[in-house]
């Protein structure tokens, strides 16, 4: 009985081992894990905001003040200039330059012209005086006939 159970021991190992080997798959290999998902980036540039550049500060007979002699230049004037004057008041004479001019003539005291007001004098002849900008100490008056 020994040689019976010692042979069927014998002959059951090699099939258990078949049946075992080919009933089954082996198990599928892990999937990848998947690629991070890249999120989207987003860069925010600050908003500058640039003012537009000052009107060029120029005069067309720039600092000769003697090319008001005939009643029609643009100048730069700056405080203590005297500016001849074709209405037959006398020069101009500028007195002080800030946010405007004051300016006396020979009638008129202590006058004061912001940017870009305009005053008539009219005595032997007619005068136009304008401020047409200021920077710093400096203005630009342009006078002409009427």
């Amino acid at each position: 009985m020994r040689s019976h159970l010692v042979r069927l021991l014998f002959l059951a190992t090699p099939t258990a081992l078949l049946v075992t080997g080919c009933g089954t798959e082996s198990p599928p290999p892990p999937a990848a894990p998947a690629p991070p998902v890249a999120s989207p980036v987003t860069t925010t540039t600050p908003a500058t905001t640039t003012s537009p550049p000052p009107p060029p500060f120029t005069a067309a007979d720039g600092g000769n003040l003697k090319a008001c002699r005939d009643g029609t230049c643009e100048v730069f004037v700056k405080a203590g200039d005297s500016v001849p004057n074709a209405s037959g008041d006398g020069p101009i004479t500028i007195t002080a330059v800030d946010d405007g001019v004051v300016m006396n003539t020979g009638s008129f005291a202590g006058m004061h012209l912001d940017v870009g007001q305009t005053v008539n004098l009219e005595l032997k002849a007619a005068q136009v005086i304008q401020l047409v900008a200021v920077r710093g100490d400096r203005g630009v008056l342009r006078l002409s006939r009427k």
